[in-house]
């Protein structure tokens, strides 16, 4: 028996895992996917994230978890009239993959037991404690006194207690490589509210300089990335790129209703 399960090893979950480990309590952390997982995020952390991970984990992020550039300066957003509002702040870059395997990697090193590829299914109160059926390479029940629900929007566990069956909102990511002048240490949402209540956002990682001869060269990747299936979910204003640029490999995510 576990003094706490903790579903779902994101950051919140991990962190929660980590330090009642060090705590001395008995904890299991699964993870439904296999780890290093994929995660669909821009990566970005704002200063705030950043203090939050040295105050809990002693340390500062690995430079094997960021990505090029490390350092992130800011959000820019793009309304559906052009207008542009810049958002200045101190930040890192990181793969949500590599930064959310670290962190979990972390919570091990502290005392608590790791299961990936493990699904909570189900639970069920008793009166002194909770039985979680899980499911992964085979299916068991184990038993805790507390649980800890940190799977996010689409937990299961979730909307079993809550009764929750709404909507979700489906999410399309995409990398592409190409060549455009934006500032690398920026992140850029675009909104477009006839299509989505939400945001198309952008983010660049430098591959490597290159000269480019026509500036007019690197606009035309952008609109492919842009349709799903047949459908344009976004069209972002033309950039004005010329002379000299870099390469980079920019990938998009796109919210849809």
């Amino acid at each position: 028996m576990y003094d706490v399960i903790v579903v779902g090893a994101g950051p919140a979950g991990s962190t929660a895992a980590k330090v009642l480990a060090e705590r001395g309590l008995h904890v299991l952390l699964v993870e439904r996917h296999k780890l290093p997982r994929y995660k669909s995020c821009s990566g970005v952390l704002i200063q705030k994230s950043i203090d939050l991970v040295r105050r809990y984990y002693g340390q500062d992020v690995p430079l094997s978890a960021t990505c090029t550039p490390v350092e992130n300066r800011g959000m820019i957003f793009t309304d559906d009239k052009g207008q542009e509002f810049r958002f200045e702040q101190g930040g890192l870059n990181v793969w949500r993959s590599s930064f959310d395997n670290w962190l979990t990697e972390q919570a091990a090193v502290s005392g608590a037991e790791v299961r990936d590829n493990t699904s909570a299914v189900s639970c069920e109160e008793q009166p002194d404690l909770i039985s979680v059926t899980l499911r992964g390479e085979s299916s068991c029940t184990e038993q805790a006194r507390y649980v800890i629900d940190c799977e996010g929007v689409t937990g299961v566990l979730k909307r079993q207690l809550l009764g929750n069956s709404q909507d979700f909102i489906t999410t399309f990511q995409t990398f592409n490589q190409g060549t455009i002048q934006l500032d690398p240490h920026y992140f850029y949402a675009y909104l477009q509210p006839e299509m989505s209540e939400y945001d198309a956002w952008f983010f660049v990682e430098i591959l490597f300089d290159v000269p480019l001869e026509d500036g007019s060269a690197c606009i035309p990747f952008l609109k492919p990335m842009l349709h799903f299936g047949n459908t344009l979910i976004l069209r972002p204003p033309a950039f004005d790129v010329k002379g000299i640029s870099r390469k980079y490999v920019l990938y998009a995510q796109v919210f849809l209703l």
